[in-house]
């Protein structure tokens, strides 16, 4: 309880408003990732292609930045590299 005593003080809430951890848990989450910003962000990633006239490198890098700078995504691997290479296929199939 300390913990979240802490934690409630830290986000200037009042700690009689949250009885539970999943209380805090959906608060904080409304709070600092709301549903439409986290889809934004999302369809951001999965939407990626590389610039034209960029290299693979260069396309790569700016797609690892884009990941760092969503963490909360929550991409399995698997679906990070398979948008990665199916925006790498869409572009190579333009040109």
């Amino acid at each position: 309880m300390d913990e979240q005593r802490i934690c409630l003080t830290h986000f200037k809430v009042a700690p009689k408003l949250f009885g539970t951890w999943d209380q805090l848990n959906r608060f904080f989450l409304s709070r600092f990732f709301p549903t439409n910003k986290v889809h934004k962000k999302r369809k951001e990633i999965s939407s990626f292609q590389p610039e034209d006239g960029e290299t693979l490198y260069d396309a790569h890098e700016r797609y690892k930045m884009l990941l760092k700078r969503y963490l909360e995504h929550n991409f399995s691997m698997m679906e990070i590299t398979l948008t990665f290479t199916i925006g790498l296929n869409m572009q190579t199939c333009m040109h």
